[in-house]
């Protein structure tokens, strides 16, 4: 072993000021071969895959509703820039998945999308964050600190809200994906990565306009800290630019109302009285997502673990820990105190970055004392036994029953009406917007285009419409369509609008959905029939 000269650090009192002493040297850390980086690069996908499909598995059968279901629809019927009947929510994960014409294939693809995107989000804030939580950039680090962040989310978040914001056809998680990959792709001093920077951002404000705020957060921390005065107020105008190129775009080509337009849509606005009245309901939104007794225990042992990290550690979360309650406070505020919000009864999904929060604040402290307590244990041995005892906390956070998803209650609950229009030529389905897009989901086995809905949200292509419509009037058998659980009148209006007025009740019913009650279901259900008389 050859020796090198050494110099004390400042305050060093094993030497004297201005010497110098022979230690061994120590070897360079060796550099990863290429076997080494594909096998790591192996691991975080095949983890990144397994706990998406496991996701899938476990929390779609209970929770999948019509929301989640029209997303696989448009993405089989027709692929519009926006969610149907809407002016927001670019239809990306439609558009990806298209290319699946089966419905179960194609819902999974959907799901699979989604539940990749939650875990690949979760992925890009442990990179983001493993520098200050162990004081150096390790793989290892990441990998433990990532897959701790999941485990956590599927122990402290109730099922039914972890399925809206891991697997339901929310946008969230794509948009937040991409708004992080920006930001990090920004602070690269090469032309390719702020293009691609770009890209991103543009996706992410078509998807979520909401992650303009976290864009901005991150700019100006950025431009003070590094003291970048023209990179980071570029990477503003950027964000404020797209958000430009898509309010123009949703002006144009929002999707199609209907016959019955929508109530008025106020989405950045704020109402200081509002936040003040319905602060409660709010607040509930979010504490209702979150598991209280999980939450207390983990809660405890992430306090301890706290303790356990070396005091420089601590130093270096502290403030970070600040800034996100601090962006947490300004996000809830403002969502809070808005009138669309509050206009959809403050469904969790719009606290999306709170509840995220909250799973940082419990699983950083935890992966930092496992990766950097001081304990008398070799780091060679100590990281493989974190890794491990990391999966397997991961895999008992998703213990529990795995259904496919096309065997969901909600598709099961309508799979007897979804034969019944199969078997009976029927071609348009109308009715109430949780019973209807599940049914017609189910007659998609048929093809692409063999059934089209007519109700809330409908849409697609109307020439394709009118093209099924034309061919039942040609095959001399008259076209037929299904009401289910809405007013005569209401199923009329819209067949109308879609096709041509001159729909009549035939008197014959058919079978009514199951039992599993939908949001504002009905009390009294119905199905029946209807054909086209022509006005006859």
């Amino acid at each position: 072993m050859t020796a090198r000269p050494y110099s004390a650090a400042p305050g060093d009192p094993s030497t004297a000021e201005g010497t110098t002493s022979t230690v061994p040297a120590e070897p360079a850390p060796a550099r990863r071969g290429g076997a080494s980086r594909i096998g790591g690069a192996v691991v975080f996908a095949l983890t990144l895959v397994v706990l998406a499909v496991v996701t899938i598995f476990r929390y779609t059968a209970p929770y999948l509703q019509a929301d989640g279901v029209q997303q696989s629809i448009m993405s089989i019927q027709n692929v519009d820039l926006f969610y149907w009947g809407q002016n927001r929510f670019a239809a990306v994960v439609s558009f990806l998945a298209s290319p699946f014409s089966d419905p179960a294939v194609n819902l999974f693809v959907c799901l699979l999308i989604n539940s990749l995107c939650f875990y690949g989000m979760l992925l890009v804030i442990a990179v983001m964050g493993v520098r200050a939580l162990t004081g150096e950039f390790r793989w290892p680090a990441v990998y433990v600190l990532w897959v701790l962040t999941a485990a956590t989310a599927n122990v402290i978040i109730v099922p039914s809200k972890l399925h809206i914001i891991s697997l339901e056809s929310q946008p969230y998680s794509m948009s937040w994906l991409l708004t992080l990959g920006a930001f990090l792709l920004w602070k690269r001093s090469v032309w390719w990565a702020w293009a691609l920077a770009a890209a991103c951002a543009g996706v992410a404000m078509g998807l979520n306009p909401s992650v303009l705020t976290v864009a901005a957060f991150l700019a100006i921390i950025e431009m003070f800290r590094r003291r970048q005065w023209l990179r980071w107020p570029a990477f503003g105008v950027m964000w404020v630019a797209w958000f430009a190129v898509w309010q123009f775009l949703s002006s144009r080509l929002g999707g199609n109302a209907g016959p019955i337009p929508d109530a008025p849509q106020d989405y950045f606005s704020f109402s200081r009285g509002q936040f003040v009245a319905e602060f409660p309901q709010a607040v509930g939104s979010v504490t209702g997502a979150l598991s209280p007794s999980r939450l207390m225990v983990l809660g405890a042992v992430a306090a301890l673990a706290a303790l356990l990290l070396p005091a420089e550690r601590r130093a270096a979360l502290l403030p970070r820990f600040a800034l996100v309650v601090l962006f947490s406070l300004g996000y809830f505020t403002v969502f809070a105190g808005n009138p669309w919000v509050s206009l959809n009864g403050y469904p969790v999904r719009y606290f999306f970055p709170v509840l995220i929060a909250v799973v940082l604040f419990l699983a950083a402290p935890i992966a930092g004392a496992l990766l950097t307590a001081r304990v008398p244990v070799a780091a060679a041995v100590r990281q493989p036994v974190v890794a491990v005892g990391a999966v397997v906390a991961a895999a008992a956070s998703l213990v529990g029953p795995l259904t496919p998803p096309s065997d969901s209650v909600v598709l099961q609950d309508i799979r007897a009406a979804g034969d019944f229009a199969r078997s009976n030529d029927i071609s348009f389905l109308s009715g109430y917007y949780w019973d209807m897009w599940p049914l017609l989901w189910e007659t998609l086995e048929d093809g692409r285009e063999s059934h089209f809905v007519t109700g809330f949200k409908s849409g697609g292509d109307p020439d394709a419409y009118k093209e099924r419509f034309q061919a039942d009037l040609a095959s001399g058998t008259p076209p037929r369509a299904m009401c289910v659980n809405e007013t005569d009148s209401f199923c009329t209006t819209y067949l109308d609008y879609w096709t041509e007025p001159g729909w009549q009740f035939t008197g014959q019913t058919c079978p009514v959905p199951g039992p599993t009650p939908q949001l504002g279901s009905p009390q009294q259900k119905t199905c029946r029939v209807l054909e086209y008389t022509g006005g006859r």
